[in-house]
């Protein structure tokens, strides 16, 4: 078992989004970018940084 405790799914404050659907982040920018050109009820997958480390 892990000693570290278990959070609410979902995007949390001071959670860092580091990938959408595979595509690396550079920035806000380029955050807005993927997510407008994605398809309205598209599945998107998002990758984070939570606590410095990268998570899916």
């Amino acid at each position: 078992m892990s000693a570290i405790p278990r959070r609410p799914t979902g995007l949390q404050a001071g959670d860092v989004i580091i990938a959408v659907n595979d595509r690396k982040i550079t920035g806000s920018a380029d955050l807005r970018n993927h997510v407008r050109l994605a398809q309205v009820g598209s599945h998107v997958e998002i990758d984070t940084c939570v606590m410095g480390c990268p998570k899916r």
